[in-house]
């Protein structure tokens, strides 16, 4: 597994940014795709909202499939059926099966790591099991690419969602067009990197989380662990594709919902970055573990493990502890795909930046880091019914500005 993930795997290392077979890759904690689905499913209403997430991770995994077939040049729809099924157990993904023709078929998968979830992240049944829509896009274009079929010919219906899911793939979908950037697309676009202030201990601190990040792939079983913790690489472009329809719906539909859609998707952001940056601080993953516990130190081993999952050259702008923080970056991938896919953008895109500045805030300041720190869904909801901090997108690639900024300073009267 982790062979394939070597040979075909990039990055562009002055922005921190990762991909496979010419795509852009994230690496993801669980958290993150619970809070995500859950906004998503929030804004466009049970029935679209699934829907939309299977249609865009089938725009998502169809060109990384397709070109990682062109590469190997297998003889046969078996092979690359069966390179399919590698390629999503290495990305830990889970494990896939698929019995499929041209006409269609069955897809079932198993995800280890939903096991990690809690029940308060994912809310109870009636909440979407993450990676559910990914796996069912992915078994899509999969189909899809094994038989030199048409883009968005295969439907894809759910039939079971839990630990183990099914979907039933049927030869009867509609043409769509697949606007995913390639890797040269946004080399060619993304601004010229920088640093910032502490630039030389982030940079450090990043290599320890980098090596093992680039040896890390998932077994057999589509199981990807860093240190315990249950991590996956999944595709950049199935969030921002569908962050940038939910918001071209809710733009059109109910435009008095746009900034509360904008705000439920920067919170996604935030649990993404206090779980799973946290807990890979708390797992030991940089110098962290070896003794400092000041804002600064936790600030800056946040920024290092963020740069080495792919999120993007995050640098320090400002930074006084207990007070404010400002955080610049040469392009974020959400930032970045836009910037490559959507003409005329006219608003600052960049919601996961926005919502990781406040966690990195609340976790320099308002976590306790004992060797067993408060780091899940629970804590997650009470530092959001009382929050400390405030975060505007100044600045965003996605507008044509050479920057991603954003500034987080404390609400008056806000208490420690």
């Amino acid at each position: 597994m982790s062979a394939l993930l070597y040979d075909h795997r990039d990055a562009l290392p002055q922005h921190h940014l990762r991909f496979f077979a010419g795509s852009a890759v994230v690496v993801q904690h669980p958290s993150f795709l619970a809070a995500f689905d859950q906004v998503v499913d929030d804004a466009l209403g049970p029935s679209r909202g699934p829907a939309s997430r299977l249609r865009c991770a089938q725009q998502a995994s169809r060109p990384l499939l397709k070109r990682l077939v062109h590469r190997m040049l297998p003889t046969s729809p078996a092979q690359r059926l069966d390179i399919a099924r590698q390629v999503f157990a290495a990305l830990g993904l889970g494990q896939l099966s698929l019995d499929v023709t041209p006409a269609g078929g069955r897809a079932r998968v198993r995800h280890p790591f939903r096991l990690s979830l809690e029940p308060a992240t994912t809310g109870g049944p009636g909440r979407p099991w993450p990676l559910d829509a990914i796996a069912g896009g992915f078994a899509g274009a999969a189909t899809e690419v094994a038989f030199d079929l048409p883009s968005g010919l295969i439907a894809v219906v759910p039939e079971a969602l839990g630990p183990e899911g099914s979907f039933r793939l049927d030869a009867r979908g509609t043409a769509m067009e697949v606007r995913t950037p390639h890797q040269a697309q946004i080399r060619e676009l993304v601004p010229s990197s920088f640093g910032g202030l502490h630039e030389d201990r982030i940079a450090e601190r990043s290599i320890d989380a980098l090596a093992r990040i680039e040896g890390a792939a998932g077994d057999d079983r589509g199981d990807l662990r860093d240190r315990d913790q249950r991590l996956a690489f999944v595709p950049a472009d199935y969030g921002h594709a569908l962050t940038h329809h939910l918001l071209a719906t809710v733009t059109e539909e109910k435009p008095k919902a746009l900034p509360a859609a904008r705000a439920l998707l920067a919170e996604a952001g935030y649990t993404h970055a206090f779980l799973g940056l946290g807990r890979a601080l708390a797992a030991g993953g940089t110098a962290l573990a070896a003794g400092g516990r000041s804002p600064l130190e936790v600030l800056v081993d946040g920024l290092a493990v963020a740069r080495a999952w792919g999120w993007g050259r995050w640098c320090v702008e400002v930074f006084v502890p207990e007070e404010r923080l400002v955080l610049r970056s040469p392009g974020t991938p959400e930032s970045l795909y836009v910037a490559c896919t959507v003409e005329g953008a006219d608003r600052p895109q960049a919601h996961a930046l926005e919502g990781a500045g406040v966690a990195l805030m609340d976790l320099a300041h308002r976590t306790e880091w004992t060797p067993t720190p408060n780091l899940d869904a629970r804590t997650v909801t009470a530092n959001r019914r009382a929050p400390t901090w405030t975060a505007t997108v100044t600045h965003s690639v996605a507008v044509g500005d050479p920057v991603d900024r954003v500034v987080v300073q404390r609400i008056d009267g806000a208490s420690p």
